[in-house]
């Protein structure tokens, strides 16, 4: 079986293709429910992986401050009214290579929060997220039946109604397949 092939998103812009992955589609719901922190604290281990990588051995202190601002600057611009046609992984990502750029070329890196902002919350959702990655992971694992109904009433946060009308099964084939696919993962998390 071939992979799909990518289209360059600056040609699925021209053409008005959809967003190319789930995980996009996922980011734009979040940034529609306003969930920014939601949003962002999905992309904090791979930018300060990013960050830890570009950083020299004597600058690695300062991969939490690149991060942070990194953050901050998304952050100001959502909090500001703007919105990106681009994914959200790409403006994240976008935005940690600016501030690399600020922070090797010698421009100041003071950031005034928002005065709403509280650490906290993105410390939440840093856990939510890990939680969520392996709530995920587990549902792979699942048999391709139950791996889809779990997945679209975990993940997707659908109910059982949506997800046969989805599938074209009745509600009680979904509940069915979602009891099975709890007592599977209990199995699993007992070990």
């Amino acid at each position: 079986m071939s992979q799909p092939t990518r289209i360059p998103f600056r040609l699925r812009a021209r053409q008005n293709l959809p967003v190319h992955d789930d995980s996009d589609a996922h980011d734009e719901r979040l940034l529609q429910e306003g969930r920014i922190g939601d949003a962002l604290a999905r992309y904090l281990p791979a930018l300060h992986a990013r960050a830890l990588a570009r950083l020299k051995p004597h600058q690695r202190d300062y991969a939490d401050d690149v991060v942070q601002n990194a953050v901050l600057r998304v952050w100001r611009e959502y909090d500001g009214g703007k919105r990106w046609d681009h994914p959200f992984r790409v403006i994240v990502h976008r935005r940690l290579s600016w501030t690399l750029l600020d922070f090797f070329g010698g421009r100041p890196d003071e950031v005034q929060f928002p005065e709403d902002f509280d650490p906290k919350d993105l410390t939440d959702h840093v856990s939510d997220v890990e939680d969520r990655q392996y709530v995920e992971q587990i549902i792979a694992e699942l048999p391709p039946r139950e791996h889809e109904v779990a997945r679209m009433r975990v993940i997707e946060d659908r109910t059982p109604a949506e997800i046969a009308e989805l599938l074209g099964i009745e509600s009680n084939a979904v509940h069915q397949a979602l009891f099975r696919a709890w007592r599977r993962l209990e199995e699993r998390l007992r070990g």
